[in-house]
């Protein structure tokens, strides 16, 4: 997070964005994301990291809208799939992958408190 130049918009193939607000005259950061490429033999894919957004913007579509952000970067890239994990118990976070078309693939435990999902969003290609 101390360089996200150099670390996300450094290769054109990842990204990060941040959404802001203006707050009592201020501009306050309500969310951000970020997408890194990745490669396995032939398949490119993209996974989603970061996505944090503001209490005072949750359930208003933000989250939707930023991870739908990613979405497409991962299309117009012609990536196969969007990945996630995450570690979070929070069923609206888990609702919003499946509104969005994520599955869940697998789920691991390192302790008995900590269980940590990964999420995956297949990308058809719709321009054939």
């Amino acid at each position: 997070m101390q360089d996200i130049p150099g670390n996300y918009l450094s290769r054109p193939d990842d990204c990060f964005w941040v959404a802001e607000a203006e707050v009592d005259g201020r501009a306050q950061i309500m969310g951000m994301v970020a997408v890194v490429a990745k490669q396995s033999g032939e398949e490119r894919h993209g996974e989603l990291f970061r996505m944090i957004i503001s209490p005072s913007c949750r359930r208003v579509g933000l989250g939707f809208r930023m991870a739908q952000t990613v979405i497409d970067f991962c299309k117009e890239r012609g990536f196969s799939r969007v990945v996630l994990e995450t570690s979070s118990p929070a069923t609206a976070a888990v609702a919003l992958y499946k509104k969005l078309g994520f599955s869940h693939v697998l789920s691991h435990t390192e302790t008995q408190l900590v269980q940590s999902g990964r999420w995956r969003l297949m990308i058809v290609n719709d321009k054939q």
